[in-house]
C-alpha cells in the first residue's frame, strides 16, 4: 500500500512529499496518514477534491491545500507568480533560496518551499530573473 511505501522512504531517510488526491482526501485524518507527517512526511491535500466532497479547508497547520499547480511547482522546484493583469512568471527555487515568511504581528521566520500556497502574497528577489535568490511570503486567506 501507499502506507507502507511511504513508510520504508522515511525509514531510508527519504524526503517523502504525500499528495493525497481525489478519493484519497477521505484519509487525512486516518492515523497512519497522520503518523506518516508526525515522522516527516510533508502531507498536501487537493483543495479541489475537498470541496467536491464537502471537507472543509479548516486546519491549514496540518496540512498544506493546494492544487495540481502548487504539486508540479514541488515535483520542479520552482514558483509560478502572478504579475500584472495575470502573466505568470516562474522563477527557479534551489537549496541556497531564502525564504521567509511573515504575518500580522509576528517576527519574519524562515520556512520550507512547500509550505508557499496558492493565495499567498509573495515578493521574489532575483539577480537574473530566473532564480529566486529570496522569497518573501505573506500568508493568504485559507
Amino acid at each position: 500500500t501507499a502506507v507502507r511505501l511511504s513508510k520504508a522512504a522515511l525509514e531510508r531517510g527519504v524526503d517523502l512529499y504525500l499528495y493525497l488526491i481525489d478519493d484519497g482526501v477521505l484519509a487525512m485524518d486516518r492515523p497512519e496518514v497522520q503518523e506518516l507527517a508526525a515522522r516527516g512526511a510533508k502531507l498536501f491535500v487537493c483543495a479541489y477534491g475537498c470541496q467536491k466532497r464537502r471537507i472543509p479547508l479548516s486546519d491549514p497547520d496540518r496540512f498544506n491545500y493546494c492544487g495540481l499547480v502548487v504539486l508540479t511547482d514541488v515535483i520542479n522546484g520552482t514558483l509560478s507568480v502572478r504579475v500584472g493583469k495575470g502573466a505568470l512568471r516562474e522563477f527557479t527555487v534551489s537549496d541556497a533560496t531564502k525564504i521567509l515568511s511573515s504575518s500580522e504581528g509576528k517576527p519574519e521566520r524562515e520556512v520550507a518551499f512547500e509550505t508557499v500556497a496558492v493565495g499567498d502574497a509573495v515578493e521574489v528577489r532575483s539577480a537574473d530573473g530566473r532564480l529566486a535568490d529570496e522569497i518573501r511570503v505573506r500568508p493568504g486567506a485559507r
